[in-house]
């Protein structure tokens, strides 16, 4: 037996209605009704119920390009990268983003994140406190911290755990030491040749120089003659300067502890030797707690000098660490036994 089609049995059904008509005492008409239902598509977009969320967030001390340690009644910010993640999103509320921050600032509990574009170690957030200030005395450690989030649909959100650390202990020199560039000459400043300045910990590049990262930049590097009476020669010394040779840089003073480095034992003082003034640069580049800068070229032949020697370091309070802690003046004399310098 063959099955009919839907519209082919229809059709049959309507001829035997009229089939059935004829064969009655009169004609009657059928009437048939469309009971079709016709359903309406509707789109409409669902409600934001996801909070924001905080993908990354850390405190920073007010100057400086370290971030992640405060210091003792430092001034600080807290920042975030807060992003409303609802589907349709209603976008993050304007000042609903809040810092917890009892365990550092004691009246902290609900700071206020305003939106912007911020930087912090190189690292881009999207919200900011106003300055605040750090409780003193305050124990050195970790300090946890919260923040919460909240949209413009009324979904909030809380994350804990957050975790900056307190530190109060000013960075010292831990040695000083320099190198002698492969095929140079012993005992002589030159292109290529190193002073590798290492600290107890790693020193904020912005406090050596603004807008410094750590990663390698121009110097110039000055050979200072000490000078000679005719009974006495001071000892020569190096300074770090800028790249335009305008300012000495906050790594203090290198004492050579000889004289005839720079000068060869004349009267008076010669004009300092410069070293990537011209020519090839001088660099600086910090690697964690060492800051090594290699020296470009001079702008005339050094002396050789006639011996071994330790050199001494004289550091400058300018330099600061991560929390801001200036560095102590406490002079470094090179480790290890005399040797010869460059």
């Amino acid at each position: 037996m063959k099955l009919l089609r839907p519209g082919l049995a229809v059709t049959l059904v309507l001829a035997a209605v009229v089939v059935s008509s004829a064969l009655g005492t009169g004609t009657a008409l059928a009437g048939f009704a469309d009971n079709t239902v016709r359903a309406r598509t509707t789109f409409a977009a669902a409600a934001d119920w996801v909070a924001p969320l905080v993908g990354s967030t850390t405190i920073a001390k007010k100057v400086g390009y370290l971030a992640g340690s405060i210091k003792p009644g430092g001034s600080y910010y807290v920042y975030a990268n807060v992003v409303d993640t609802g589907n349709p999103a209603s976008g993050v509320a304007p000042t609903g983003e809040k810092a917890n921050v009892t365990a550092i600032t004691p009246t902290g509990s609900a700071i206020t994140l305003l939106a912007g574009s911020y930087s912090v170690t190189g690292t881009a957030y999207t919200h900011r406190s106003a300055e605040l200030v750090a409780t003193t005395p305050l124990p050195a450690g970790e300090k946890v911290y919260s923040i919460t989030s909240l949209d413009n649909a009324g979904n909030t959100r809380t994350q804990t755990g957050y975790g900056v650390i307190v530190d109060s202990t000013a960075p010292f020199a831990s040695d000083i030491q320099t190198t002698n560039v492969t095929g140079g000459v012993a005992s002589r400043a030159q292109l290529g040749d190193t002073i590798i300045f290492t600290f107890s910990e790693q020193i904020d590049p912005q406090s050596i120089l603004t807008g410094w990262t750590g990663s390698s930049t121009n110097v110039v590097v000055r050979l200072i003659d000490g000078g000679c009476t005719l009974v006495l020669c001071s000892d020569d010394s190096v300074e770090i300067r800028n790249a335009t040779d305008t300012t000495q840089l906050p790594l203090g003073t290198i004492d050579l502890n000889r004289s005839d480095y720079h000068g060869g034992g004349l009267l008076g003082a010669q004009a300092p030797l410069r070293f990537g003034a011209t020519g090839t640069p001088s660099t600086m580049v910090q690697t964690t707690s060492t800051i090594t800068v290699t020296l470009g070229t001079a702008s005339s032949t050094a002396d050789t000098a006639g011996g071994s020697a330790a050199i001494t370091w004289s550091p400058s309070s300018a330099a600061y660490d991560a929390a801001g802690n200036p560095m102590t003046t406490t002079v470094r004399n090179e480790s290890g036994p005399a040797d010869r310098d460059f």
